[in-house]
């Protein structure tokens, strides 16, 4: 009984904020159709399982079409749709109560679809949306849960990569968390596409998909105008780079890595620098 007497107050606390919004835009408020503030309202948050646990879910990736489906009675009211997160009231009808064009309703005369589209989904718009249909004795919600998967792209080296002249860079760059593999991933050295770079020759760029996509661009004797930022730019995932550094030759190489060496003992044995800065001291006074 408890329960009944919530979800009655939490209705009628929503209906009656709908209907004074609804209300406002007929009587000719300043601001038209469309483009209204963005203002939300201080609704109570019901869980979905209090309404019969209907709740249907939508599945789509970052930059995809979501269609999150609603019915209504033919001739009826048109129904409302609500983002639950914010309780923004998105679309009343055909007619839009937000400023972000991304939302649209989809209906055909006759029909009982009255389907909320969002258009280049972003991550923020993952969450629950409800559809309020009126009914003969007040209205019924259906809810739709729309989970949206955003692809994150890494370069397995980290931000930095080196290596001698006349060896081989291979960097391997990964697309995780995707619904579908992406069209294309493409390979810069600083503004130029290498993947078909063929002046510089000795580049090939393999791209394989099971689970995960793994993109490998090889570069055969390095050069020092092979240094520089490289960026893995897939079609369905922010853009990763890394630098390379091509060094001079071994002798280089054998210098920054006595360098790292040195840097590495020191930090080991911290004590060698306090003996070094007494040792001459222990000298003179020896040879006194």
């Amino acid at each position: 009984m408890g329960s009944d007497v919530l979800y009655g107050s939490r209705r009628f606390a929503t209906s009656l904020y709908l209907s004074s919004v609804l209300l406002i835009s007929v009587l000719g408020d300043d601001q038209p159709a469309g483009s209204w503030d963005g203002s939300t309202a201080t609704l109570p948050q019901p869980d979905p399982s209090e309404f019969g646990g209907a709740l249907e879910n939508v599945t789509v990736q970052t930059g995809d079409t979501a269609h999150l489906p609603c019915s209504a009675a033919v001739g009826g009211d048109s129904p409302v749709w609500i983002r639950r997160k914010d309780y923004h009231i998105l679309t009343g009808g055909k007619a839009n109560y937000i400023t972000d064009q991304r939302f649209q309703v989809l209906h055909k005369a006759d029909t009982t679809e009255w389907t909320l589209q969002i258009r280049f989904v972003e991550a923020g718009d993952h969450g629950t949306y409800e559809c309020q249909v009126s009914s003969g004795s007040g209205y019924v919600s259906r809810f739709v849960h729309l989970h949206v998967y955003q692809p994150v792209a890494t370069i397995t080296s980290g931000t930095e990569y080196h290596v001698q002249r006349g060896t081989t860079i291979q960097l391997v760059c990964v697309v995780e968390g995707s619904l579908r593999p992406p069209s294309f991933v493409f390979w810069y050295h600083e503004e130029d596409v290498i993947n078909y770079d063929k002046q510089r020759g000795g580049i090939t760029v393999e791209t394989e998909s099971p689970e995960k996509t793994f993109s490998k661009l090889t570069i055969t004797n390095a050069k020092r105008q092979d240094s520089g930022n490289y960026s893995c730019k897939p079609s369905n995932a922010e853009p990763v780079s890394v630098h390379v550094y091509v060094s001079q030759g071994d002798k280089i190489a054998a210098i920054q890595g006595k360098g790292s060496v040195a840097a590495a003992t020191w930090r080991e044995r911290p004590w060698l620098g306090l003996l070094l800065s007494v040792a001459p001291a222990l000298v003179s006074l020896v040879t006194r």
